[in-house]
This record gives C-alpha cells, sequence and structure tokens, in this order.
C-alpha cells in the first residue's frame, strides 16, 4: 500500500466517523479464505456513479438497489470526481449484470441532497426511501458537500413511457437545517412501521448539538418530523449512528458513537440505547455504556437482533486485539443487560464497518473497513459453533487488494435464496477515471 493511498482511507473514514482520530492504516495478519470472490460491476463515476459506501437492497426478484456517493449529473465534486452521487438498479439479465441509474442527485445549489451512504429501503406502493449525509440546506458542512442532508423518497412516474424504462421521480420529504431538527441523517438506513412511518438518527443538530432521533409521518402528500429523543453527550449518549431496531414490544434500539461516561479521550467510548414510547412521548434507557476496554468503543454499527432477543453489533475500535469488535448483549434475567464479545480484531484492522447478517443458522457476517492481509479491507463469517463467547469461529471470505477486485468495503452484505453474498466496495475496481489512485469502487459476489 502506497504512503498516498493510505492516507487517503484514513482520511475518507476520518471524516465518515466525524472527526475520531484513529491513527495510521497498517498491515493486518492473514486469514483463508476458500470461497468464489467476483465482480459483477465496476463503477465508472459518470451517470452510474462512483464510490459506493451504502449496502445493497434486493427485492424478491434477485434485484438489488444501492447508492454510490458520488458521480452523476450533479454540480459537486468529491475526491477529484464530479457529481453528487447517483442511486442505482442491477438487474441479472442471462447471467450478466446490468446497472440502470435510477436517479441523480443534484446537490444543495438546487435543494436537492448530496453524498448519499446508506442503503435505501423499500416503502410503501413500491416507492425507495432514504438519506443522503450532504445537501439540501443549513450550514453543514460534510467532506465536499454542504447543506445538512435530506431524506427523500424515489417513485416511478405513473404514466411510464411506451416501450422503454419508467422514470424515477424524486420527492425530499425532509430538509434538515442543522438546527433542532438535526443534521447529516446518512449514516444509518431508515427504517418504517406498520403505519409508513419512517424513523432515523442525525450524527449533529438537536437542541445539544449531539444528535437526534426523529419520526417523519405522512399526511396528505407531506411529511411532518417529530423529534422522539435529543442526545444530551453525557451518560445517555452523543452522535447516534447506524440504523435503528424495533424490538417485539415495539422500542426503539440503537447505538451512539460518543457518550456513556468521560473515557475515550473525556468524550465518551459509545453506547447502546433504547426509546420507550409512552402517551406522553418518548424515554431513553440506556443498556450498556462502552468501557474502551476489551469491550471496545465507538460502535458505529447498528444491530440486530435473533429470535432469543440477543443483539448483536460490532465496534470500530478497542477490544483485545485494539482494532474493534463483534459483541452480543443478552438480557441477564434481573432486568439488565450483559455484553459478550464474540470476536476482537488486530488493531490494524480497525473493525467492523457497518451492520452484520445473520443466515438463517445464526451464522454472522460483515465487513472491514481496513481489515484483511492487504488493509484494504474484507468481508468475513463468524460460525456459530457451541455456546457462549467461545462458540464462534471467525473466517475471512475475501480480503480486498485495493486492486480490480475493489477495496473498502463499508457496507452491509446481502444474501440470497442460494447463499450468495453481495456487496459494495468504495474504491478500487477496472475503472480509474475517477481518479487514477483510487478507482471508482465495485459491486462484489461471493459464491459458498
Amino acid at each position: 500500500m502506497s504512503g498516498n493511498r493510505a492516507y487517503f482511507v484514513c482520511a475518507s473514514r476520518y471524516w465518515f466517523a466525524m472527526l475520531l482520530a484513529m491513527g495510521l492504516c497498517l498491515v493486518a495478519l492473514p486469514n483463508a479464505s476458500a470461497q468464489s470472490f467476483s465482480v459483477i460491476y465496476n463503477f465508472t463515476g459518470g451517470l452510474d456513479g462512483s464510490y459506493p459506501v451504502g449496502g445493497l437492497l434486493m427485492d424478491r426478484a434477485g434485484n438489488m438497489f444501492g447508492v454510490a456517493s458520488s458521480g452523476g449529473s450533479g454540480d459537486c465534486t468529491i475526491y477529484d470526481t464530479p457529481g453528487c452521487g447517483t442511486i442505482f438498479r442491477l438487474h441479472n439479465s442471462n447471467g450478466t449484470w446490468m446497472l440502470t441509474p435510477l436517479y441523480q442527485f443534484q446537490g444543495p445549489d438546487t435543494g436537492d441532497g448530496a453524498y448519499s451512504t446508506a442503503s435505501p429501503i423499500f416503502g410503501n406502493s413500491g416507492a425507495i426511501y432514504g438519506t443522503t449525509s450532504g445537501g439540501g440546506e443549513g450550514t453543514c458542512t460534510f467532506l465536499a458537500s454542504t447543506g445538512c442532508g435530506i431524506v427523500f423518497a424515489l417513485r416511478t412516474s405513473a404514466t411510464p413511457p411506451r416501450n422503454a424504462l419508467p422514470s424515477w421521480n424524486e420527492q425530499v420529504l425532509h430538509t434538515f437545517t442543522g438546527g433542532d431538527d438535526g443534521g447529516n441523517p446518512g449514516f444509518g438506513s431508515l427504517i418504517s412501521d406498520s403505519h409508513g412511518n419512517l424513523y432515523g438518527v442525525t450524527l449533529v443538530g438537536g437542541a445539544n448539538n449531539d444528535g437526534v432521533v426523529y419520526e417523519l409521518s405522512p399526511s396528505n402528500g407531506s411529511w411532518t418530523q417529530t423529534i422522539l429523543y435529543n442526545f444530551q453527550g453525557g451518560d445517555d449518549g452523543a452522535r447516534p449512528v447506524g440504523t435503528l431496531l424495533f424490538d417485539p414490544d415495539g422500542d426503539l434500539i440503537g447505538t451512539t458513537t460518543r457518550g456513556g461516561g468521560t473515557g475515550c479521550t473525556g468524550d465518551g467510548c459509545g453506547t447502546i440505547f433504547e426509546l420507550i414510547p409512552s402517551d406522553s412521548g418518548w424515554t431513553e434507557q440506556t443498556l450498556y455504556r462502552f468501557q474502551g476496554a476489551d469491550d471496545g468503543f465507538y460502535p458505529e454499527a447498528g444491530l440486530i437482533a435473533d429470535q432469543a432477543g440477543n443483539y448483536y453489533g460490532g465496534t470500530f475500535n478497542g477490544g483485545a486485539g485494539g482494532g474493534g469488535t463483534v459483541y452480543e448483549l443478552s438480557p441477564n434475567g434481573g432486568g439488565g443487560w450483559t455484553l459478550n464479545v464474540l470476536y476482537s480484531f488486530l488493531g490494524t484492522q480497525w473493525g467492523l464497518a457497518n451492520t452484520l447478517l445473520m443466515d438463517a443458522s445464526g451464522n454472522l457476517y460483515g465487513t472491514t473497513e481496513y481489515g484483511g492481509v492487504n488493509a484494504d479491507g474484507n468481508v468475513f463469517e463468524l460460525t456459530h459453533n457451541g455456546s457462549g463467547a467461545s462458540g464462534w469461529t471467525y473466517i475471512s471470505l475475501h480480503d480486498f487488494t485495493y486492486g480490480l477486485d475493489g477495496a473498502i468495503p463499508v457496507d452491509t452484505p446481502v444474501m440470497d435464496s442460494s447463499g450468495n453474498l453481495y456487496g459494495t466496495a468504495f474504491g478500487g475496481g477496472s475503472n480509474n477515471t475517477c481518479n487514477p489512485t483510487y478507482g471508482c469502487g465495485v459491486v462484489w459476489k461471493i459464491t459458498p
């Protein structure tokens, strides 16, 4: 890895974690891989986009939807690449994956968003909902994009042209100002309830500028934002990231990257929180406060749950190996919660990049941004073969090289009915039109 490329990788995550100083990118120790890896699409930096950061969304037919943080037709420049980002669709046609751009973000000068960094979701009537980290209005800055971000809906035209692909129209549901309504919402996907309401978090803004949890409710074609909780930066946490999760009781579960105490340079090491609804509003309860020791710190990944009510997530740093952890949070029967570390990454790997994926057998899959033998990220599996923290076996399924295979997989893998894994990688690939050193990024597939 060249010095220039190492700096770019660190710098991209440096901004992505909002000034969490992590040090230098070094080389990680190897892990065996025996899977079939292939690249199914190479981004070009044109209307298709470049630098995909969010994960993929798969429909029942096996089509995949995603976002690219740059490229497209908008008036932005990120990492020397023009464009404000795109939304795309991948379709398998006789064994070849074809990409169709659905929308190009136009950036803050038009009131539109820029730099989408989280996987979209499906909503009512076939709509696609998502967020952008920048663009819109307000005085926030994110990378090269001004504006505090937006929440958007994308729908096909009511009267598509004959013998042509349907066109897609964007509706901006909310434009963040960076004030009481929050700012920079793109650090986790939205979730929805049975009534069509949307829920998400913002990294900054709110009453204390430590981020918020918000709800967007539809009514007669417009959307109303309600702030469910303002983080205070104390024991409750600060700077929420990741995708929220509903528990069986309708409570919201999530993570913050800061707060929870005085550790980790005095700002706290992060928390796992629960928001409980009532007739008078939502009440926050902190389920766990990270200590910055073997439990890790900066839990940037969202949570998933198993059928027994245990939660699984990861930290970007800390742990026994120094490079982050994968953990399980379990109810202890006394009304409290116990955190068990399932795996600790080495100090050069800079742990879990996004929310985990669990298969039907209870095995976990995820990505690291800077793990693997080349410190360019990897895809891993934790196989569940016993009980407790010792009952998990770590396998690296692919170690990225920052070559034709891509690099820096900042996403959650998705799995099809055959057990194939799919995901995106931020850089690398066969096209260097975006940047001669970094490439434009790829979509990859791992066949078991």
